[in-house]
């Protein structure tokens, strides 16, 4: 066999360990980056976790509040009652509504006009302040006088016995929920949305017109409804790919979970342009050698 063609062979040869070597570097870079991306993706819903946790402790605050009133305290209709309602809205835009219920489900007295006879027995938010729960966190919905997006929460009113006599509730602006969720800093091509018990997006960045009220994916709806802090690749429903971390929000269990995907594209276009270039190097170094071996075999 020619010395030129013994020289090509060694040079093949070569280049087979070196292309195998190439090859696990990158999928070691691209478990190394997805690990780092899920991280960074689950320290972004832990801080918006945080802040939706703040906004909801100031509201059982202020229901606290609200039931330590002696108009709200009387449990009946008064106009006082009302007064201090619509007093108490006009100070707060973030809330649509401001009621209190009787035990039935019977408005006692509100800040907005109401329909006659409305009744909230059927809420679950209601039945679970009825049942005993200290504060319930309602799911994504369109109110049925105001016609408004909005998200209940309820907290139970007391009689000086301790007993639950009637409930509270507020509703936050699902609107004021998305300038807020908005304003939040993220990595360029990432998402985070703000889901309720059912899957449904509550605020979502970007584009909340578009998926406000709609059900996340079937991957997230799982991880959404867990109840449990996790990490997982899936899609979107922009159609990008991205590592999304979910975390739930400790002021309501079982209630919301927030999530931030990050985007796999954006990080993988420059890392594999870092790989690609390393890549050209090796194989260009072979190559030189191969011309340079096999030009000195041919003198």
């Amino acid at each position: 066999m020619p010395l030129a063609v013994r020289a090509l062979l060694l040079v093949i040869l070569a280049l087979v360990p070196a292309a195998l070597v190439q090859t696990l570097l990158e999928q070691e870079m691209r478990d190394e980056r997805s690990e780092q991306l899920g991280g960074q993706a689950s320290q972004l819903a832990q801080l918006i976790a945080g802040q939706q946790t703040r906004t909801l402790e100031s509201i059982q605050h202020l229901m606290t509040a609200m039931a330590a009133h002696e108009a709200i305290r009387l449990a009946a209709p008064n106009p006082e009652c009302d007064t201090y309602l619509v007093r108490l809205l006009a100070q707060y835009p973030r809330f649509v509504v401001l009621n209190s219920f009787a035990a039935d489900g019977s408005m006692i007295c509100t800040a907005t006009p109401l329909p006659p006879g409305l009744s909230i027995a059927d809420r679950p938010y209601f039945t679970a302040v009825m049942a005993g729960a200290p504060f319930a966190v309602g799911d994504f919905t369109e109110g049925r006088a105001t016609g408004r997006r909005t998200l209940h929460l309820a907290a139970p009113l007391h009689d000086p016995q301790g007993n639950v006599i009637g409930g509270l509730t507020v509703g936050l602006s699902i609107d004021w929920l998305n300038e807020e969720l908005t304003a939040t800093q993220l990595p360029v091509g990432s998402a985070a949305s703000i889901i309720d018990r059912n899957g449904v997006m509550l605020a979502r960045t970007p584009d909340p017109q578009r998926f406000v009220g709609t059900r996340v994916l079937d991957f997230a709806l799982e991880a959404a409804t867990s109840g449990r802090p996790q990490v997982l690749h899936g899609g979107s429903p922009d159609g990008l790919r991205r590592i999304n971390g979910f975390v739930p929000v400790a002021a309501a269990p079982g209630g919301i979970m927030v999530a931030v995907g990050l985007s796999v594209e954006h990080g993988e276009l420059e890392q594999l342009a870092r790989e690609r270039r390393g890549s050209l190097l090796v194989i260009g170094s072979l190559l030189l050698g191969l011309l340079l071996a096999t030009g000195a075999f041919h003198r």
